[in-house]
C-alpha cells in the first residue's frame, strides 16, 4: 500500500514567506504627515511654531533614493525654516532657514 503524502509542507512554506513578506512592508512604512510634523517641531527651534507646508517625496522621484518629507515651518516674524527629513526614521537631511520677505520676491519671479 502507498502511504498517501500531506500537501501541507509547501501551504506552510508559502504563509511563513508571506508573513514575512506583510511584516517587512509594514516596518518600512514611512511616517504618516502627522507624525512629519510632530518630528519636525519637537527638531525645529521653538519659536517655528506654524506650519507653512508638508510635502511627502516618494523614493522613486528624488535621487537620494528614500522617503522625504519636505516641511516648512514659519515663525512669527514670518521667517521660514525648511526641513528635508528622512521618512522612515525622522533625520533631517538639509536645513535652511529664509528670510520671507526674499522668500515671496523669490515665488513673484
Amino acid at each position: 500500500m502507498e502511504k498517501e503524502t500531506s500537501n501541507r509542507g509547501p501551504w506552510i512554506f508559502v504563509l511563513v514567506l508571506t508573513i514575512i513578506l506583510i511584516v517587512g512592508l509594514w516596518i518600512n512604512q514611512p511616517m504618516k504627515e502627522e507624525e512629519a510634523i510632530e518630528h519636525a517641531l519637537e527638531v525645529a527651534p521653538e519659536e517655528y511654531t506654524m506650519v507653512n507646508s508638508i510635502k511627502f517625496i516618494p523614493m522613486s522621484e528624488n535621487e537620494i533614493g528614500m522617503d522625504i518629507w519636505y516641511i516648512e515651518l514659519e515663525n512669527n516674524q514670518k521667517d521660514v525654516l525648511v526641513l528635508s527629513m528622512n521618512a522612515k526614521n525622522g533625520k533631517v537631511i538639509y536645513e535652511t532657514y529664509r528670510d520671507r520677505e526674499r522668500l515671496e520676491m523669490i515665488r513673484e519671479l
